[in-house]
């Protein structure tokens, strides 16, 4: 197989490279003066499956093209295979709508694997919406927790008004689960209406795609969060505020490329780390 980066998050792909074992493929990735893409693989991919690295930020519509392209470019190179792997769909429903095989990754067991060694005590998952509802019981259960579930309205982009909280929240350690903050508004919103109705002060937020933008780090900076805990599915800095934590997804990307490698079942890397 040939594992390859492309100019999203060169560090990410170094990362999975290291975790499997391999060297990171060549490839020339070149932006014309007009702004035309150009794409060459540097060694031969005839007959190996290809693994592409590319995140969706922060130039989401530019690295969507030269992913495209890349894989384009693979399969006119002979490659064997281009494999198609997502992280924390923001709807899982989307996965349904590929017309090929693709593996729909979650990367809740790294947040659950993190939080049970701080052996909280007294805690609720919260999910930020109805919409996040079922994804957030699946963490829940991995913690052994209960949930409770924001009822969210926006008024217009970029703004969260919470209505309501449908659970007791009473004296509780609360962790906001979600899959990405985007301009942390839903986080600000859902924190201060816990601790209105009687959450612990000490709030945690987890999400897997830090994309902190606009004011994201302006407000989790001011927001005072126990801890905020992303992973690196895209490019963050360790230290853009206090309280925030990074996780690696590279190992989980890692087996599940062994698993797919060995024609073995993705599914049975999350249910042997829930037994």
């Amino acid at each position: 197989m040939h594992l390859f980066a492309g100019s999203s998050h060169p560090a990410l792909a170094a990362s999975i490279a290291k975790e499997l074992g391999i060297a990171l493929g060549k490839v020339d990735l070149k932006e014309f003066s007009c702004g035309e893409r150009y794409i060459r693989f540097q060694q031969s991919v005839r007959g190996k499956n290809v693994y592409i690295v590319q995140t969706a930020a922060p130039n989401i519509n530019e690295h969507l093209i030269e992913l495209l392209l890349m894989c384009q470019a693979a399969k006119l190179s002979f490659a064997k295979s281009v494999h198609v792997m997502t992280l924390n769909l923001h709807s899982p429903q989307i996965q349904g709508f590929f017309s090929i095989p693709a593996d729909a990754l979650d990367s809740g067991r790294i947040f659950a694997d993190y939080f049970r060694k701080k052996k909280l005590k007294d805690i609720l998952v919260i999910a930020p919406d109805i919409g996040s509802a079922k994804y957030t019981k699946i963490f829940a259960d991995m913690m052994g927790a209960d949930i409770a579930i924001l009822h969210k309205s926006r008024p217009e982009h970029h703004k969260a008004e919470i209505l309501d909280v449908v659970g007791e929240v009473q004296g509780k350690t609360c962790i906001i689960y979600d899959d990405m903050i985007d301009t942390a508004g839903t986080l600000l919103t859902a924190k201060q209406a816990l601790i209105e109705r009687g959450a612990k002060k000490d709030v945690y937020a987890a999400a897997t795609h830090a994309i902190f933008s606009g004011p994201a780090i302006e407000r989790l900076t001011a927001a005072g969060f126990k801890e905020v805990i992303v992973t690196d599915s895209m490019p963050v800095r360790k230290n853009a505020f206090p309280g925030l934590t990074v996780l690696s997804v590279a190992p989980l990307i890692a087996e599940v490329i062994q698993h797919i490698e060995h024609d073995e079942s993705v599914t049975e890397i999350y249910e042997k780390k829930r037994k």
